[in-house]
């Protein structure tokens, strides 16, 4: 029970003339937005997590059979794909068609500073306030981008250990990158970039300019010759995964754990 004698996680109606004022913080207003776990421990052990912590997926209609690439949230979900193929939904539900204005294979997408960014096949760059209509732009490189981020700067990758960067998705800078290995993804977390490649290759940035290589510890399940694929950052903690099914997490982007994914196939 909170305080105020009212059970935790009870949902509750009012009408009074305080407004919120009335809440006095004990109260949570039901407006849809995202709460942390370790700031509400108590209410999360109460309710546990939505679909028991990602453990029960529903099937959803995307709306294609071309391959899907990419996928990201901002006040829409946006997913892009092979032949330059994008759509939006507002429930991840129910996907709406849009022109994404290129026909090259959508890699990468990702959203920050209210602005959409995908990249992907022959340097193909585009952004949007929407997720609707779309403005291309130029990247600076006519080789195929595998992964972009956003952490106070936009981020992307490529092959040869191409790095480049920008405040504002439009005008582009090649950082001095210390890989010539293919790079296959980028994220950001805890106030790093990590990038990684092809046979465990990974650099680190805390401003997305100045680029370090680590030499990671990945345990007995060292990545292959085809490096770690898609990475992503998340309750502090990088996820980074391998062909074959492979898993390995990191609190640091130095120091990986190889875990159980329960499954063999590419992730």
């Amino acid at each position: 029970y909170g305080d105020d004698g009212s059970p935790i996680g009870e949902v509750a109606y009012f009408s009074n003339s305080a407004g919120a004022a009335y809440l006095q913080n004990r109260w949570l207003i039901c407006n849809g937005a995202t709460l942390s776990q370790a700031t509400y421990p108590a209410l999360f052990a109460r309710l546990g997590l939505i679909n028991n912590g990602g453990t029960i997926w529903t099937s959803r209609t995307s709306g294609t059979t071309t391959t899907i690439n990419a996928l990201t949230f901002g006040s829409v979900f946006v997913f892009g794909g092979n032949s330059g193929i994008l759509s939006t939904s507002t429930d991840g539900t129910t996907w709406t068609s849009r022109t994404s204005g290129t026909a090259s294979n959508i890699n990468a997408l990702t959203f920050g500073n209210s602005l959409y960014v995908y990249a992907g096949g022959g340097g193909a760059l585009a952004t949007s306030v929407d997720a609707i209509t779309w403005t291309t732009r130029t990247s600076g490189t006519s080789s195929a981008i595998s992964s972009i981020t956003y952490g106070g700067a936009y981020v992307y990758v490529s092959t040869a250990g191409l790095i480049a960067s920008s405040t504002d998705a439009i005008t582009w800078t090649a950082r001095n990158s210390p890989t010539v290995s293919n790079l296959t993804a980028i994220a950001f977390g805890n106030s790093k970039y990590v990038a990684v490649g092809q046979s465990g290759t990974i650099v680190t940035s805390t401003d997305g300019t100045t680029w370090n290589t680590k030499t990671p510890s990945i345990g007995s399940n060292a990545p292959g010759p085809n490096g770690l694929l898609p990475l992503t950052f998340g309750n502090s903690l990088y996820v980074a995964v391998n062909h074959n099914g492979q898993i390995s997490t990191s609190t640091d982007a130095l120091t990986w754990t190889a875990r159980a994914s329960g499954t063999t196939s590419s992730i």
